[in-house]
């Protein structure tokens, strides 16, 4: 009985320590320049790429909810125009789950009324942008996969090998890569 008692309170003392540690500390995000007009902002749950300049910002990916206050903190630092485009490179929920937490202050009335620059008109939020797969899968999980909340589906999405877009005058190409992570996963190159 003795060494049975002995092998039970040894096999206990890893758990009994994880318990008695404290929580770890919510990590500042850090901002980090790229390259130009792009900076990464890390240490948010994700690494958030953000593109400034005279007409707004372009984000992507998402951070966590609970982390998108200190990263829209982070985001205002940048600039203090409105955040025009968020994309989304996949549709795991570490790129997606801070798409309605990251928007909401940025849309409607939070704006000014200034949401996306076009293709939504009357919307008043910033484009949330990704491959068609990223918006299948959000809005038809699989069983037992977490129903994604109408206000983080993207509002944009293309279907052909890359998307092509201008802002604050510089080209910004979305590149599908089929065969990554998922069947949505996207790459983001600014190009200057």
């Amino acid at each position: 009985m003795r060494p049975l008692l002995i092998a039970s309170v040894v096999s206990l003392t890893p758990l009994l320590n994880v318990s008695a540690q404290q929580p770890p500390a919510v990590a500042q995000p850090n901002v980090l320049p790229v390259q130009g007009r792009v900076q990464m902002i890390s240490g948010a749950g994700v690494n958030i790429s953000v593109h400034v300049g005279k007409y707004g910002v372009v984000v992507v990916d998402t951070p966590p909810p609970g982390a998108a206050p200190r990263v829209i903190d982070e985001i205002k630092k940048l600039s203090n125009l409105p955040l025009r485009w968020v994309t989304n490179t996949s549709s795991s929920p570490e790129y997606v789950a801070g798409n309605a937490a990251l928007v909401a202050p940025f849309s409607g009335a939070n704006a000014g009324g200034r949401g996306a620059p076009f293709g939504f008109v009357g919307l008043g939020r910033p484009s949330v942008v990704a491959h068609e797969n990223v918006l299948n899968r959000l809005s038809n999980p699989a069983p037992g996969e977490t129903v994604t909340a109408a206000d983080a589906l993207p509002t944009t999405t293309y279907f052909i090998p890359s998307m092509h877009f201008s802002f604050n005058g510089e080209p910004v190409v979305i590149l599908h890569a089929p065969r990554a992570h998922t069947d949505g996963d996207s790459i983001v190159w600014f190009r200057r």
